[in-house]
């Protein structure tokens, strides 16, 4: 969750809190976060980045001392470090230098309503003292552990301690991001997509990043990026279903966001290079989504997404060498990565490679719902002396596609 689009009001210096100080928070009541509830929490870990919170009263299957501890320095040490060097830095609107972490129930109580689990959240609003629910500091929320389910969403303390790394590092992105377009630059917010796709970006840089020792089983990557591997899988398996630009105000599907991380992913190995300006750059400007995408690259953004589609289908085929460098990852073997989580978990990843195009030798007809940046793959066979191939594109009742929409097909010869 991420969203706001005012400049601040003025805020006061803050005095930074030592542990046992307590502080009330106002946090969302809803996903829409237009109402909200004081929650009464405690300082647990001060850094010099970071000051965790909690409940002043924890469930007693949740985390201890050393825990929060852990989690703080891992926070100060690693996470702060590879968000703003890949992304920029957050505001100080409170003049503290420090980043506010608030673990809280308040964040369980939206399970229900989602339908599924919410680790965590960024409000905008809270950037600009005197709105309503503003917190007027840097603070994003995270949940906590619930077996007994006082909450309402039964969470083990194992499976909170996987989550909430990749949670603190996806929101502080958005925090970040809030800071760049918004108060420093004067600009709206990030598109929903962009900056969800930068986000999952964030979680995976952390799970590369990371020294193994910081992770449970001394496992990074699979810790970070997990999600954003099963998300892509659930995208691949069905690109028409899903779109690549969410609709405004949507906070997007898994398989969604499993789109918008493979993007920004493809996108930074096409164009990062070595370092990180090229994710900053994202960040540094006023412009959102597509215009934002198409400055950074010096690219169309309609050309950029028919390549990366082909990419989705390309990277790693066997026999085949792209004439264009664009058409691969760099950072991922796909096919590999994807056959092996199958035996793993058949049930959740059932075929080898989740994007199987439709083959055809002659006609082919398809009725579809065009889902903005998302499309339909297409493998046409037809012999080397054999007639062109034309495609006809129109809507359902044969008229062409609405001015307002671009239609694009992108071609790759394979052999």
């Amino acid at each position: 969750m991420a969203t706001g689009g005012r400049r601040p009001y003025p805020a006061p210096a803050s005095t930074p809190p030592s542990v046992g100080d307590q502080r009330t928070f106002q946090t969302c009541l809803g996903a829409a976060c237009t109402e909200f509830a004081p929650v009464e929490v405690v300082a647990r870990y001060v850094g010099r980045s970071v000051v965790l919170f909690t409940d002043a009263v924890l469930p007693t299957d949740g985390f201890s001392t050393d825990d929060f501890t852990r989690f703080g320095r891992l926070f100060d040490e690693r996470l702060y470090p590879v968000d703003t060097a890949a992304f920029g830095r957050e505001s100080d609107i409170d003049h503290n230098g420090l980043v506010y972490v608030v673990m809280t129930g308040a964040v369980n109580r939206l399970c229900p309503e989602v339908g599924g689990i919410v680790t965590g959240y960024f409000f905008g609003p809270d950037l600009e003292p005197g709105r309503a629910g503003s917190n007027g500091a840097e603070v994003f929320f995270g949940l906590v552990p619930d077996f007994g389910g006082q909450y309402g969403c039964r969470l083990t303390k194992d499976f909170v301690e996987r989550v909430l790394p990749g949670t603190f590092v996806h929101e502080f992105q958005h925090m970040i991001s809030f800071n760049q377009h918004v108060l420093t630059r004067h600009g709206p917010p990030e598109s929903t997509w962009l900056n969800e796709g930068m986000s999952h970006f964030a979680e995976e840089l952390a799970g590369r990043r990371t020294p193994a020792d910081f992770c449970v089983l001394n496992d990074c990557l699979s810790q970070f990026a997990f999600n954003d591997v099963t998300n892509a899988y659930r995208y691949l398996f069905a690109t028409e279903n899903r779109y690549l630009v969410m609709p405004d105000g949507s906070p997007g599907a898994l398989g969604d966001r499993g789109a918008a991380w493979l993007f920004v992913r493809w996108l930074a190995d096409q164009f990062g290079g070595t370092g990180d300006v090229f994710t900053r750059s994202l960040l540094a400007t006023d412009k959102q989504g597509a215009a934002n995408v198409a400055t950074a690259t010096g690219v169309p953004f309609d050309r950029l997404v028919g390549e990366w589609h082909l990419a989705n289908y390309l990277d790693d085929l066997p026999a085949f060498t792209p004439v264009n460098p664009r058409l691969r990852y760099t950072s991922w073997n796909w096919r590999a990565t994807f056959a092996e989580l199958k035996p793993q978990s058949p049930s959740q990843y059932p075929k080898l490679f989740p994007l199987e195009p439709d083959s055809t030798t002659g006609r082919y007809d398809r009725t579809v719902t065009l889902r903005a940046g998302s499309g339909r793959h297409l493998l046409v066979q037809v012999a080397a002396d054999a007639q062109p191939v034309d495609f006809r594109l129109s809507a359902v009742d044969e008229s062409l596609p609405a001015p307002e929409l671009t239609v694009r097909v992108a071609v790759a010869r394979i052999k």
